[in-house]
């Protein structure tokens, strides 16, 4: 219900698709002080759990709303098995950073404080097609401004080479 804290996954059928939603914190939760509300003491064990709970209901999307330190959140992404997305809300920082493919789940940040905005278009595929490709304007400018940055190096250091007798 509205209001009450988050217990762990919900979910939710979103047309065809079963889509699990896990929340994690690594802080105790401010609102509920006096229920006691306690962050887990292992927010992966505490992951792995619930995406487990959530499967178990027919989950086969899996979306964890993480606020925890980065390092917390790409754990989760990495070694929670059946982990598509790790939403990070806890970031202090103005801009959402672009998404970041681990060997699990994507890590996505929601901008400061997770008052960002983020849309993920998903295209559910066939059997053995890939369930997520990262499509983005987004993403395809952050690779396009890294490659020309490692031109720039490469165009440097032929120079180099070719201004280098010894070479």
């Amino acid at each position: 219900e509205a209001g009450e804290p988050m217990r762990g996954h919900v979910v939710l059928d979103a047309g065809e698709l079963r889509v699990g939603i896990v929340g994690i914190s690594e802080m105790d939760d401010p609102r509920t002080p006096a229920e006691g509300v306690t962050a887990p003491a292992d927010p992966i064990a505490a992951a792995g759990e619930a995406v487990e709970a959530a499967r178990a209901e027919g989950a086969e999307l899996i979306v964890v709303l993480a606020t925890t330190s980065r390092r917390v959140a790409r754990r989760i992404a990495t070694s929670v098995e059946h982990v598509d997305f790790v939403v990070q809300g806890s970031l202090d920082e103005a801009e959402a950073s672009p998404p970041a493919s681990t060997e699990g789940g994507v890590v996505i940040h929601a901008g400061r404080q997770g008052q960002g905005l983020l849309v993920i278009d998903l295209a559910i595929g066939g059997e053995g097609a890939a369930r997520w490709v990262d499509a983005s304007r987004w993403t395809r400018e952050e690779e396009r401004a890294h490659l020309e940055a490692e031109a720039a190096s490469l165009r440097s250091r032929i120079e180099a080479w070719e201004g280098d007798e010894s070479v």
